[in-house]
């Protein structure tokens, strides 16, 4: 149950960042900061429409990823070298990514299945929450 969960949430960041990326309007750093954006809306998005599924996952202990965990990781990881590829963040900082990208979104996609995260105010708390992590780690 937990990794059909994790390869749902995989099919839409993929489709998420395929809307993004196809956008050829916007140049490389845009498409990648863009991305990020994307992804923490589908996130949170996922864990507020799905909060049982999401604090389950959170809950149970794992002794290895399966293939839908590994398939976000991998999406993740593609976006942080994204962001790395296009200037959009030094190199150097490519670890730091990893380490703050994804727990401020845990923590905006927790507080959205608890209920103290509004669906009014969700995306707005996602782009906050992006625009000042890649302003820091830029």
């Amino acid at each position: 149950m937990v990794d059909a969960d994790f390869s749902e949430l995989a099919d839409a960041l993929a489709a998420a960042r395929d809307a993004v990326t196809c956008d050829q309007k916007r140049t490389p750093t845009v498409r990648a900061t863009a991305v990020v954006l994307a992804f923490g809306r589908v996130y949170v998005r996922h864990a507020s429409t799905h909060p049982e599924r999401f604090l389950l996952a959170a809950a149970i202990p794992r002794p290895a990823p399966g293939p839908g965990e590994q398939r976000v990781r991998q999406l993740a990881d593609e976006m942080r070298a994204q962001l790395v590829e296009t200037g959009a963040i030094h190199p150097s900082m490519f670890r730091d990514a990893s380490w703050t990208i994804v727990p401020a979104l845990y923590g905006l996609a927790s507080l959205a299945a608890t209920g103290q995260l509004d669906d009014a105010h969700r995306d707005e708390g996602v782009r906050a929450v992006v625009q000042t992590v890649l302003r820091g780690l830029g």
